[in-house]
């Protein structure tokens, strides 16, 4: 649970975050999700309060499922900027740091319902480190609605759904990459 020193040093950080230059990023960010049903601004918005909290509470074990993953893998392409930023408004470096399955086990596995909706099975400690995040998000963040169209939600089962198709392949593909169908 993220301590009250790091909940108001997060919220200082994203109110921070708020007038930095992200036009080369929203560019390229829509560039290339051009069919994405949630607008880039929202994602963008989401993004900051995701390095916000990592910057805030540097050793919580964060994980990051869903799309706001795809608009910090284009802010990390434009490295000057993005070290830039991190150092300006966190004093350090917030460094991406993927998952990475050690056996077949750990691979995340898509399970499409009779409605269509799609169940992701994660590895367990991939899962603990996303709820910590959601935990530790709606601390942070109380009046913000977690359900949007950016985040995954986690059943009770320890699967993740997703409000959208772009959110669930995001989250699917974060470790596995994708074809134009989905996860490889």
């Amino acid at each position: 649970m993220i301590s009250p020193e790091a909940t108001e040093r997060a919220r200082e950080y994203f109110d921070r975050t708020a007038d930095f230059d992200y036009e080369d990023i929203l560019y390229r960010y829509r560039s290339e999700k051009s069919g994405s049903e949630v607008p880039a601004e929202d994602v963008l918005r989401e993004m900051r309060r995701w390095l916000a909290l990592n910057a805030a509470n540097p050793g919580a074990g964060y994980v990051m499922l869903g799309g706001v993953d795809d608009m910090w893998h284009t802010f990390v392409l434009f490295t000057d900027q993005y070290q830039r930023f991190c150092e300006e408004h966190f004093g350090r470096f917030v460094h991406h740091v993927p998952n990475v399955p050690r056996s077949e086990d750990d691979e995340p596995r898509v399970e499409v319902q009779p409605d269509g909706s799609r169940h992701i099975q994660f590895a367990p400690d991939v899962v603990a480190g996303y709820r910590r995040f959601v935990d530790d998000y709606r601390t942070v963040f109380p009046d913000i609605d977690l359900s949007s169209d950016l985040w995954p939600r986690i059943l009770d089962d320890g699967k993740v759904t997703c409000p959208t198709d772009s959110c669930c392949l995001s989250a699917a593909c974060y470790i596995r990459g994708c074809g134009p169908d989905g996860p490889t």
